[in-house]
Protein backbone atom coordinates (compact mmCIF):
# COMPACT_ATOMS: atom_id res chain seq x y z
CA UNK A 1 0.00 0.00 0.00
CA UNK A 2 1.50 3.13 -0.91
CA UNK A 3 0.88 6.21 1.39
CA UNK A 4 1.48 10.09 0.31
CA UNK A 5 1.79 12.42 3.26
CA UNK A 6 1.73 16.37 2.76
CA UNK A 7 3.67 18.04 4.84
CA UNK A 8 1.91 21.93 4.57
CA UNK A 9 3.74 24.63 6.18
CA UNK A 10 2.30 28.20 7.03
CA UNK A 11 3.78 31.20 7.27
CA UNK A 12 2.33 33.95 9.77
CA UNK A 13 1.84 37.13 8.51
CA UNK A 14 3.23 39.26 11.30
CA UNK A 15 6.24 36.61 11.79
CA UNK A 16 9.40 38.91 12.87
CA UNK A 17 11.71 37.56 11.20
CA UNK A 18 11.25 36.81 6.91
CA UNK A 19 13.11 35.54 4.65
CA UNK A 20 12.24 35.48 0.88
CA UNK A 21 13.81 33.67 -1.69
CA UNK A 22 16.10 36.28 -3.24
CA UNK A 23 17.99 36.37 0.41
CA UNK A 24 16.91 39.11 1.58
CA UNK A 25 15.75 38.82 5.23
CA UNK A 26 13.01 41.27 7.21
CA UNK A 27 13.34 42.11 10.62
CA UNK A 28 10.07 43.07 11.90
CA UNK A 29 8.71 43.07 8.21
CA UNK A 30 7.36 40.81 6.01
CA UNK A 31 8.69 42.74 2.98
CA UNK A 32 12.45 43.50 3.18
CA UNK A 33 13.95 45.50 0.34
CA UNK A 34 17.63 44.96 1.17
CA UNK A 35 19.66 41.67 2.29
CA UNK A 36 19.35 42.95 5.93
CA UNK A 37 16.13 44.97 6.74
CA UNK A 38 15.26 46.49 9.91
CA UNK A 39 11.52 47.51 10.42
CA UNK A 40 11.63 50.24 13.40
CA UNK A 41 12.59 53.61 14.75
CA UNK A 42 15.76 52.30 16.90
CA UNK A 43 17.38 49.34 16.89
CA UNK A 44 19.58 47.53 19.32
CA UNK A 45 22.00 45.20 19.63
CA UNK A 46 23.26 43.82 22.52
CA UNK A 47 25.58 40.92 23.95
CA UNK A 48 23.54 38.21 26.71
CA UNK A 49 27.05 36.76 27.36
CA UNK A 50 29.36 39.75 28.27
CA UNK A 51 29.72 41.30 31.64
CA UNK A 52 27.46 44.21 32.38
CA UNK A 53 27.01 44.79 28.31
CA UNK A 54 26.09 47.97 26.97
CA UNK A 55 23.65 48.08 23.99
CA UNK A 56 24.36 49.31 20.73
CA UNK A 57 21.79 51.51 19.12
CA UNK A 58 21.03 52.20 15.30
CA UNK A 59 18.22 54.49 14.85
CA UNK A 60 17.34 58.15 12.96
CA UNK A 61 17.19 61.32 13.24
CA UNK A 62 16.27 64.26 10.85
CA UNK A 63 16.17 61.16 8.22
CA UNK A 64 19.87 60.47 9.13
CA UNK A 65 21.18 57.59 10.30
CA UNK A 66 23.25 57.55 13.88
CA UNK A 67 25.05 55.36 15.55
CA UNK A 68 25.93 55.58 19.03
CA UNK A 69 26.50 53.40 22.87
CA UNK A 70 23.67 53.28 25.34
CA UNK A 71 25.49 54.99 27.57
CA UNK A 72 27.34 58.12 27.11
CA UNK A 73 30.72 58.48 26.77
CA UNK A 74 31.34 54.31 26.44
CA UNK A 75 32.28 52.64 23.26
CA UNK A 76 35.57 52.39 21.25
CA UNK A 77 36.21 52.56 17.79
CA UNK A 78 38.72 50.17 16.44
CA UNK A 79 41.09 49.05 19.30
CA UNK A 80 44.92 49.97 19.69
CA UNK A 81 45.80 46.91 17.71
CA UNK A 82 42.86 46.87 15.22
CA UNK A 83 42.21 50.91 13.73
CA UNK A 84 40.48 52.01 11.16
CA UNK A 85 42.46 52.91 8.14
CA UNK A 86 40.85 56.24 7.33
CA UNK A 87 37.49 58.08 8.33
CA UNK A 88 35.45 59.94 5.99
CA UNK A 89 33.24 62.75 8.18
CA UNK A 90 30.43 65.13 6.40
CA UNK A 91 28.97 66.79 10.05
CA UNK A 92 27.06 68.73 7.55
CA UNK A 93 27.14 71.79 4.90
CA UNK A 94 29.30 74.11 7.13
CA UNK A 95 31.39 71.56 8.33
CA UNK A 96 32.47 69.32 6.01
CA UNK A 97 35.83 67.42 7.12
CA UNK A 98 37.78 64.45 5.57
CA UNK A 99 40.43 63.31 7.83
CA UNK A 100 42.73 60.15 8.18
CA UNK A 101 42.58 58.20 11.27
CA UNK A 102 45.23 55.87 10.72
CA UNK A 103 48.85 56.91 12.61
CA UNK A 104 50.32 60.36 11.03
CA UNK A 105 53.48 58.66 10.24
CA UNK A 106 56.87 60.85 10.33
CA UNK A 107 59.42 59.19 9.85
CA UNK A 108 62.26 59.98 7.80
CA UNK A 109 62.16 56.55 6.23
CA UNK A 110 58.97 57.19 4.10
CA UNK A 111 59.77 60.65 2.98
CA UNK A 112 62.19 61.90 0.17
CA UNK A 113 62.21 65.72 -1.24
CA UNK A 114 62.56 67.17 2.28
CA UNK A 115 63.11 71.20 1.95
CA UNK A 116 62.91 73.86 4.71
CA UNK A 117 59.70 76.18 4.70
CA UNK A 118 60.72 79.30 2.35
CA UNK A 119 59.71 82.62 4.15
CA UNK A 120 57.45 81.07 6.88
CA UNK A 121 57.28 84.63 8.43
CA UNK A 122 56.21 86.09 5.53
CA UNK A 123 53.41 83.60 4.70
CA UNK A 124 51.81 83.97 8.50
CA UNK A 125 52.26 87.83 8.12
CA UNK A 126 50.03 87.64 5.04
CA UNK A 127 46.67 85.47 6.75
CA UNK A 128 43.62 86.98 7.96
CA UNK A 129 42.36 85.68 10.96
CA UNK A 130 38.39 85.91 11.68
CA UNK A 131 35.73 85.38 14.26
CA UNK A 132 32.58 84.54 12.11
CA UNK A 133 29.18 82.63 12.81
CA UNK A 134 27.96 80.34 10.49
CA UNK A 135 25.02 81.25 8.19
CA UNK A 136 23.11 77.65 7.53
CA UNK A 137 19.92 79.13 6.35
CA UNK A 138 20.68 77.78 2.82
CA UNK A 139 22.23 74.68 3.95
CA UNK A 140 21.62 72.11 1.76
CA UNK A 141 21.87 69.81 4.92
CA UNK A 142 18.74 69.26 7.02
CA UNK A 143 21.19 68.12 9.91
CA UNK A 144 22.68 71.76 9.68
CA UNK A 145 18.81 73.97 9.68
CA UNK A 146 18.28 72.00 12.88
CA UNK A 147 20.90 72.77 15.02
CA UNK A 148 19.57 74.42 18.21
CA UNK A 149 22.83 74.36 20.33
CA UNK A 150 24.22 77.79 18.58
CA UNK A 151 27.08 77.52 20.18
CA UNK A 152 28.58 75.10 17.21
CA UNK A 153 27.42 78.19 15.05
CA UNK A 154 28.37 80.93 16.60
CA UNK A 155 32.12 82.80 17.73
CA UNK A 156 33.71 80.56 15.44
CA UNK A 157 37.66 81.32 14.52
CA UNK A 158 39.55 80.45 11.69
CA UNK A 159 40.61 81.71 7.98
CA UNK A 160 38.69 82.00 4.66
CA UNK A 161 39.63 79.28 2.18
CA UNK A 162 39.90 81.89 -0.66
CA UNK A 163 41.74 84.06 1.12
CA UNK A 164 44.42 80.95 1.90
CA UNK A 165 44.22 80.32 -1.94
CA UNK A 166 46.60 83.31 -2.20
CA UNK A 167 49.01 82.28 0.02
CA UNK A 168 49.22 78.51 0.75
CA UNK A 169 47.20 76.59 -1.65
CA UNK A 170 47.71 73.58 -1.13
CA UNK A 171 46.44 73.89 2.21
CA UNK A 172 43.10 74.50 0.55
CA UNK A 173 41.05 71.56 -0.85
CA UNK A 174 37.99 71.31 -3.17
CA UNK A 175 34.66 69.36 -2.92
CA UNK A 176 32.91 68.80 -6.02
CA UNK A 177 30.01 67.05 -3.84
CA UNK A 178 28.97 70.33 -2.19
CA UNK A 179 31.14 72.77 -4.39
CA UNK A 180 32.64 73.88 -0.94
CA UNK A 181 36.45 74.70 -0.08
CA UNK A 182 38.17 73.60 3.09
CA UNK A 183 41.12 74.25 4.91
CA UNK A 184 43.84 71.77 6.58
CA UNK A 185 44.22 73.38 9.49
CA UNK A 186 46.93 70.78 10.86
CA UNK A 187 49.29 71.55 7.43
CA UNK A 188 49.34 75.54 9.07
CA UNK A 189 51.38 74.02 12.32
CA UNK A 190 54.70 73.46 10.56
CA UNK A 191 54.22 76.74 9.39
CA UNK A 192 53.38 78.90 12.07
CA UNK A 193 56.06 76.85 13.85
CA UNK A 194 58.73 78.20 11.10
CA UNK A 195 57.26 81.62 11.50
CA UNK A 196 58.06 81.57 15.08
CA UNK A 197 61.49 80.14 15.10
CA UNK A 198 62.26 82.78 12.06
CA UNK A 199 61.12 85.68 13.98
CA UNK A 200 62.83 84.11 17.41
CA UNK A 201 66.27 84.45 15.17
CA UNK A 202 65.35 88.24 14.31
CA UNK A 203 64.71 88.89 18.09
CA UNK A 204 68.27 87.53 18.83
CA UNK A 205 69.42 89.19 16.32
CA UNK A 206 68.25 92.60 17.66
CA UNK A 207 69.44 91.80 20.97
CA UNK A 208 72.61 90.89 20.35
CA UNK A 209 73.27 94.31 18.67
CA UNK A 210 71.68 96.15 21.23
CA UNK A 211 73.86 94.59 23.71
CA UNK A 212 76.92 95.98 21.43
CA UNK A 213 76.45 98.96 22.02
CA UNK A 214 75.66 98.80 25.48
CA UNK A 215 78.86 96.69 26.05
CA UNK A 216 80.72 100.14 24.66
CA UNK A 217 83.40 101.25 27.22
CA UNK A 218 82.65 104.23 29.56
CA UNK A 219 86.53 105.50 28.58
CA UNK A 220 84.74 106.06 25.10
CA UNK A 221 81.61 108.55 25.94
CA UNK A 222 82.38 112.07 26.73
CA UNK A 223 82.94 113.37 29.97
CA UNK A 224 79.77 115.49 31.23
CA UNK A 225 82.03 117.57 33.20
CA UNK A 226 83.55 119.14 29.98
CA UNK A 227 82.60 122.09 28.13
CA UNK A 228 82.09 119.35 25.04
CA UNK A 229 83.26 116.33 24.18
CA UNK A 230 83.25 113.66 21.82
CA UNK A 231 83.24 109.87 21.82
CA UNK A 232 84.56 106.70 19.37
CA UNK A 233 82.72 105.58 16.81
CA UNK A 234 81.07 102.28 16.88
CA UNK A 235 81.10 99.92 15.06
CA UNK A 236 84.73 100.78 13.98
CA UNK A 237 85.31 99.61 11.17
CA UNK A 238 81.93 99.26 9.36
CA UNK A 239 79.99 98.84 6.69
CA UNK A 240 76.38 99.61 6.65
CA UNK A 241 76.93 102.68 9.84
CA UNK A 242 78.44 103.67 12.64
CA UNK A 243 76.99 106.01 15.96
CA UNK A 244 79.34 108.33 17.40
CA UNK A 245 78.35 109.71 20.85
CA UNK A 246 78.87 113.54 22.38
CA UNK A 247 78.46 115.85 24.69
CA UNK A 248 77.74 119.03 24.13
CA UNK A 249 76.59 121.69 27.00
CA UNK A 250 73.04 123.56 27.50
CA UNK A 251 74.63 126.69 26.88
CA UNK A 252 76.56 125.83 23.61
CA UNK A 253 75.84 128.08 21.19
CA UNK A 254 77.05 126.62 17.97
CA UNK A 255 78.13 122.86 17.32
CA UNK A 256 79.59 121.22 13.69
CA UNK A 257 80.40 117.89 13.61
CA UNK A 258 83.45 117.89 10.46
CA UNK A 259 85.07 114.72 8.78
CA UNK A 260 88.34 114.37 7.29
CA UNK A 261 90.56 112.52 5.73
CA UNK A 262 93.93 111.61 6.18
CA UNK A 263 95.68 114.27 3.95
CA UNK A 264 93.43 116.88 6.37
CA UNK A 265 90.67 117.73 3.60
CA UNK A 266 87.20 117.96 4.86
CA UNK A 267 85.09 115.13 3.44
CA UNK A 268 81.41 115.84 5.27
CA UNK A 269 80.60 118.59 7.70
CA UNK A 270 76.93 118.92 9.62
CA UNK A 271 75.38 120.98 12.29
CA UNK A 272 74.86 119.51 15.79
CA UNK A 273 72.01 121.42 17.32
CA UNK A 274 71.07 119.10 20.07
CA UNK A 275 72.37 119.50 23.54
CA UNK A 276 73.42 117.01 26.57
CA UNK A 277 74.03 113.69 25.24
CA UNK A 278 73.45 112.83 22.03
CA UNK A 279 74.47 110.66 18.92
CA UNK A 280 75.75 111.36 15.60
CA UNK A 281 75.07 108.43 12.84
CA UNK A 282 77.36 108.26 9.71
CA UNK A 283 76.24 106.34 7.27
CA UNK A 284 78.10 103.98 4.82
CA UNK A 285 77.05 105.50 1.84
CA UNK A 286 78.06 108.98 3.12
CA UNK A 287 82.08 107.88 2.42
CA UNK A 288 84.16 106.14 0.66
CA UNK A 289 86.25 103.22 2.25
CA UNK A 290 89.52 104.35 3.85
CA UNK A 291 90.35 105.78 7.19
CA UNK A 292 89.16 109.36 8.57
CA UNK A 293 89.49 111.60 11.52
CA UNK A 294 86.63 113.79 12.49
CA UNK A 295 85.81 116.16 14.95
CA UNK A 296 82.94 118.77 17.11
CA UNK A 297 83.82 122.07 17.11
CA UNK A 298 81.86 124.16 19.70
Amino acid sequence: MLALFFIVFTHDLHAQIKMLSNGYIGLGTNSPTSRLHIDGNKTTFSCTSCNNPVPFYVSWTYQHPCVYPGTDNIGMLGLSNKFWGYSYVQRGYFDYITYYVSLNYSDERLKKNEESVKEPLEKVKKLKPYRYDYDVSGSGSEHDRNISDQSLLTNRYGFIAQDLLEILPELVHYDSTTSLYAVDYTGLIPILAGALQELEKKVEQLESKEKENKNMSSDNLPDPTQKAGIGQNRPNPFNEDTTIPYFLPSDTENAVFYVYDLQGKQILSRRVPERGNGEIVIFGSELQPGMYNYALIA
